[in-house]
């Protein structure tokens, strides 16, 4: 088993991930409707984090 194979493979996916992130989040203040959330998960992260920036 390669560790370092794993590590690059890891890392990738970790860009995909922050890309996507960043994504929905320029989506999220370029829009004024309510976001639309796909799991119950999300929603309540969500929901944690706009309690924490009122």
């Amino acid at each position: 088993m390669e560790l370092i194979e794993m590590v690059r493979k890891l890392q990738y996916q970790k860009q995909i991930l922050m890309s996507q992130v960043l994504e929905l989040e320029q989506k999220i203040s370029t829009s004024e409707v309510e976001p639309e959330i796909p799991t119950n998960w999300f929603k309540g992260k969500w929901k944690l984090w706009m309690g924490r920036a009122v």
